[in-house]
């Protein structure tokens, strides 16, 4: 039976970011590597530890097995004179090692063709020559200058055997030797064989298996565990033991979100629930491999008690001053470099509300507007700024805030990934809506932007979750207006002097290849260019405009008015004129029934984005399909006289205008369209 063989890197503690990237990358990519040195083998396995790369293949062969392949030599004209083979051949055969070839085809030409075998090499010397190379040259995501050479993290030995034969590989001048590290603080393992390998290393509790890490994590008693926990407890022990710990129970008087972001998300802890959901003064940690269970508990209880008398401080010291009373405070804080302070900012969303208050009760926006900030002048953002607005919620609540108000303080930021939910209740949603038009505006007006590579002031995140709200509901508001008010504000308010309709072109080409791409992610691209034909559309109405649409496309009538539209813009050239046509100067019947149809379908001003509203307007744009094609079967446009041709131009120019406030049909696609 063929041996295993493995190489096992020891490093200096990994990362999160490059365990997670090794993770789900490197299984793959090791296997692949095998496969193109053609090293023979039944199965690969890859394994990440904090302090170990694992590359592992089962029943290996000795050599490689690279399959023979065929080499073209000279022409059979010049290999081969009266049948007689000439120096040319002789020297193909010599320089293949071969003494038979074969004559084939190619390119109409026969030619000389030799079938070489490539030497095979051992796998002590595949390994010893090409892995260093491969490794060194992965595309780590995170990396570090470790003295004279870059990698992952500093090399602090390497282990490699084939069978029970030790492979000398090289690695920044560390050699590979016959032993592995067990933790820290535990004695070194020597390494007799390949296939005892996974044995010997999990008798000294190291586990390989990352997934088997988080099992052993998550089959710990019945607790439900949150999943990133349980991962980051995973990827950074290599025998996960899940400990017991507490802290007093007057630390409770915390607010539980407090709690659960030190324990959590700082520590790495899990913090314990009973059955009602309540927090107990007790939480859980992982420790790493078998110690003193009792003397690591009063470590971390040590800790987490001490951030939790900080935090019980904090809170009770930050109720002394309401937040309503807190503005001296704020207008002591930053909010952007060139734009102000944040006092400055909350005296713009009060404008904003006032102009903008997308259709909920104006006073409960403007005083959720006025404290949206207040929270982070308090201790308690300021030591755990990821709690903005939930401690503003909190505050709110205790100080007797209408209860609208206090739910949008925390609502209105969200969403901040793109995985999180938009705020459920309508003052969150308004005010996270005028609340990034007067960031997005402000960043536009001091010229910052975002390129391709850097976005760092977040705008396309804050671009996104404007857009996210305004996709899933039909909240009323003028964009441009909106944009422009805002720029306004900056310059009463921070007295900013802005090239203010440069600034809003800016903003109108990034809010188009925003929702471009957004509005892309759900639906067809042709019907998303053709829907996107004028600038700060609402997302809601063109989300209601594309499925509509979507509904029309096997529709007859829906073919013909998109044949329509191309042909007229195909005969206009993209000149369209503005003024109207002129009834007196109408001649034949066809284009004088165009006229009249067209006089009894004036547009609203204000487009509606009621689904019902949109299929109305649809069908009477298929109402005018007849008079079209009557007209261009029986109605010259380009016509010598001038006067008329101009009137006719003015005439299918107003068709054109009143398609386009739909959509511009011409962009949809009916042949591979999907």
């Amino acid at each position: 039976m063929n041996p295993d063989f493995f190489v096992e890197i020891g490093l200096e503690e990994l990362p999160f970011v490059a365990m997670k990237q090794l993770f789900e990358e490197m299984p793959q990519a090791f296997e692949k590597w095998l496969q193109e040195q053609s090293i023979v083998h039944e199965e690969s396995f890859f394994w990440v530890t904090p302090r170990r790369m694992v590359f592992y293949a089962t029943k290996v062969e000795p050599l490689q097995k690279i399959l023979p392949m065929k080499t073209k030599g000279p022409p059979v004209s010049v290999a081969l004179q009266n049948e007689v083979e000439t120096p040319a051949l002789k020297g193909f055969l010599k320089k293949c090692g071969a003494d038979t070839y074969e004559i084939e085809t190619w390119n109409g030409q026969d030619y000389i063709f030799c079938t070489v075998q490539p030497p095979c090499k051992k796998i002590e010397d595949v390994v010893k020559d090409q892995f260093p190379l491969w490794i060194q040259a992965f595309p780590f995501s995170s990396q570090m200058n470790c003295h004279q050479y870059r990698f992952v993290r500093p090399v602090r030995w390497i282990c490699s055997m084939y069978g029970d034969t030790l492979l000398p590989i090289a690695l920044f001048s560390v050699t590979s030797d016959a032993y592995s590290l067990g933790l820290r603080g535990f004695p070194s393992i020597p390494i007799r064989s390949a296939s005892e390998y996974r044995a010997i290393i999990k008798q000294n509790h190291i586990m390989l298996d990352t997934l088997e890490r988080i099992q052993a994590i998550q089959n710990k008693e019945s607790t439900q565990r949150p999943f990133h926990i349980v991962e980051k407890n995973a990827f950074c022990t290599e025998w996960p033991i899940v400990c017991n710990a507490s802290f007093p129970p007057d630390l409770l008087q915390v607010p539980k979100e407090a709690i659960c972001t030190m324990i959590e998300d700082h520590l790495i802890c899990f913090t314990q629930q009973d059955q009602n959901g309540e927090l107990t003064p007790s939480f859980q940690f992982v420790m790493n491999g078998p110690r003193d269970e009792k003397n690591v508990a009063r470590g971390y209880e040590k800790v987490i008690t001490a951030k939790l008398e900080d935090a019980k401080f904090f809170f009770l010291q930050d109720q002394k001053v309401p937040l309503q009373d807190r503005s001296s405070h704020i207008d002591r804080m930053i909010f952007m470099k060139g734009l102000g302070t944040v006092l400055q900012k909350t005296n713009r969303l009060l404008s904003l509300a006032r102009a903008f208050p997308c259709g909920v009760d104006e006073e409960v926006l403007q005083r959720a507007a006025y404290l949206s900030k207040m929270d982070l002048s308090t201790h308690m953002v300021e030591e755990l700024p990821e709690l903005q607005g939930t401690m503003g919620r909190i505050y709110g609540s205790l100080q007797g805030e209408n209860k609208e108000v206090c739910k949008a303080l925390e609502s209105y930021y969200f969403p901040k990934r793109e995985s999180d939910p938009i705020p459920d209740d309508s003052i969150g949603r308004s005010l996270g809506i005028i609340d990034r038009i007067d960031t997005l505006s402000g960043a536009f007006s001091i010229g910052s932007s975002v390129s391709s590579s850097a976005d760092p002031l977040g705008l396309r995140r804050q671009m996104n979750g404007l857009l996210r709200i305004l996709y899933e509901n039909p909240i009323s508001i003028d964009l441009k207006k909106a944009f422009s008010y805002a720029l306004s504000c900056y310059q009463t308010e921070n007295h900013l002097e802005i090239q203010k309709e440069e600034v809003l072109q800016a903003l109108s080409d990034f809010y188009s290849s925003r929702l471009l791409l957004f509005l892309q992610s759900f639906h067809r691209y042709d019907l998303v260019n053709a829907v996107l034909c004028s600038h700060w559309i609402h997302p809601f109405e063109a989300k209601e405009t594309i499925t509509l649409l979507e509904t029309q496309l096997l529709e007859e009538e829906f073919k013909i008015l998109c044949e329509s539209f191309t042909r007229i813009q195909n005969i206009t050239k993209g000149e369209y004129s503005c003024e109207p046509a002129q009834e007196s100067l109408l001649k034949d019947p066809q284009e004088i029934a165009l006229y009249d149809a067209l006089k009894t379908m004036v547009p609203n001003e204000n487009k509606s984005t009621d689904s019902e509203d949109l299929v109305i307007q649809l069908k009477k744009m298929y109402s005018l399909n007849p008079f079209i094609v009557d007209f261009f079967d029986f109605v010259l446009v380009h016509c010598d006289d001038p006067a008329t041709k101009e009137n006719r131009l003015r005439l299918i120019s107003a068709i054109n205008t009143y398609f386009l406030r739909f959509c511009d049909f011409s962009k949809i696609v009916f042949q591979g369209g999907h």
